[in-house]
């Protein structure tokens, strides 16, 4: 299976909606090695998703707020 094809279907299952936040992904596994990209790149995505802000949070998750 094509990498691309995997990461999406891993992003999907990792998809979990509560109180209005979302964690889009691992924030390590997705993101470009630098912290501040890493967090810019999970804010982007947030944003994409229609969410007020993204952060990686103490479990290093990209996490979704509205």
């Amino acid at each position: 299976m094509l990498p691309l094809v995997k990461l999406l279907m891993l992003m999907l299952l990792l998809q979990v909606t509560v109180e209005g936040k979302q964690i889009i992904g691992r924030c390590k596994d997705f993101y470009p090695p630098s912290l501040r990209d890493t967090v810019r790149a999970c804010i982007t995505d947030c944003k994409k998703l229609h969410y007020k802000e993204g952060y990686c949070d103490i479990n290093d998750l990209c996490t979704c707020d509205r």
